[in-house]
């Protein structure tokens, strides 16, 4: 029998949300030599996790676990679910509380990883969103990377993932199978909040294997509820965090990792651009009366002087 832990993060605030997130575990097809192990980490959810699996019926196979601790972020959750899969299991999954798997999700990825494969992904849709993100992102082409399983839409990545995580990520986290001796100690960044945490993760799982394998068939739908990048919008403190976060990330990135001139030039600018971001913000706000969080705003000149101290040359 072949252990899969599903790792999902808890925190809505709305009903309902998480319970369909549940069913499209409960509702994978072709896994009768599959057990699965949903861990629910409620990251002091103002909805309790409780309350939405309360009614699950009983499915042989399937085992549910629900944690509570104090709120620390999808990061910090993640890493409180990684700690509590047992040690017998042989895969790790990961799904947010708002997303939803296709029927054929995990039977696909154990498929792959089956062939000596370390890391799983597939392609999917974003929120709203009929085309996936492969499709509109066009950050990959599937018909470059070798078909693997005798079917079409599972493939070798063919390539240097570190590479395309940097300059164009193709790896949605919802839909992510990894072996289980692969991430061993690897643990999420939880000093970022609401960007990065998850490419960082991403990099240095790439660090330890390159046995990557992919599905070009869209295999999770993201759904609508408590979100880090649709509750950003222009001008709010929330994006501001978003920004900081994604230039730490940026800037961590240039520190750890050995870079050529390329990939050093290609996040330059991204800094600059993420610099300049940051500037406009600060000066919406401003010019809008709106208060401005100085302890952020501290944050971001210590971890990069000059997005504050050159505002008015960053804004141009």
């Amino acid at each position: 029998m072949i252990k899969v832990a599903v790792i999902i993060p808890y925190y809505q605030k709305q009903l309902g949300i998480l319970k369909k997130a549940i069913d499209s575990v409960i509702s994978q097809k072709n896994i009768a030599n599959i057990s699965i192990h949903i861990i629910i980490i409620d990251d002091g959810s103002p909805i309790s996790a409780i309350e939405e699996i309360k009614s699950l019926p009983r499915v042989n196979g399937i085992k549910v676990s629900c944690f509570d601790k104090v709120n620390g972020g999808p990061a910090s959750a993640r890493n409180f679910g990684l700690d509590k899969v047992e040690d017998t299991t042989d895969f790790i999954a990961f799904l947010d509380s708002d997303d939803t798997w296709e029927p054929e999700h995990i039977y696909n990825a154990v498929m792959a990883l089956n062939e000596s494969y370390d890391f799983y992904f597939a392609d999917f849709f974003q929120l709203d969103q009929n085309i996936s993100a492969f499709k509109r992102a066009k950050k990959i082409n599937p018909e470059e990377h070798s078909q693997i399983c005798n079917t079409p839409f599972l493939h070798k990545y063919n390539g240097n993932m570190i590479n395309q995580i940097i300059t164009g990520n193709i790896i949605g986290t919802p839909t992510v199978v990894i072996r289980k001796t692969v991430i061993d100690k690897i643990r999420f960044r939880e000093e970022f909040t609401s960007a990065g945490e998850d490419y960082l993760f991403w990099i240095e799982v790439c660090k330890k294997t390159q046995k990557i394998a992919f599905s070009s068939k869209p295999e999770c739908r993201c759904g609508r509820g408590v979100n880090v990048y649709s509750g950003a919008k222009w001008g709010s403190t929330e994006l501001l965090i978003r920004l900081y976060n994604e230039l730490k990330y940026r800037k961590t990135t240039m520190t750890e990792l050995v870079l050529d001139n390329d990939l050093q030039i290609f996040l330059n600018s991204k800094i600059k651009l993420l610099r300049k971001e940051i500037s406009r913000l600060i000066i919406h706000r401003i010019l809008h009366g709106k208060n401005i969080p100085l302890q952020l705003i501290g944050k971001i000149s210590k971890m990069d002087p000059r997005a504050i101290f050159l505002l008015p040359l960053n804004y141009f």
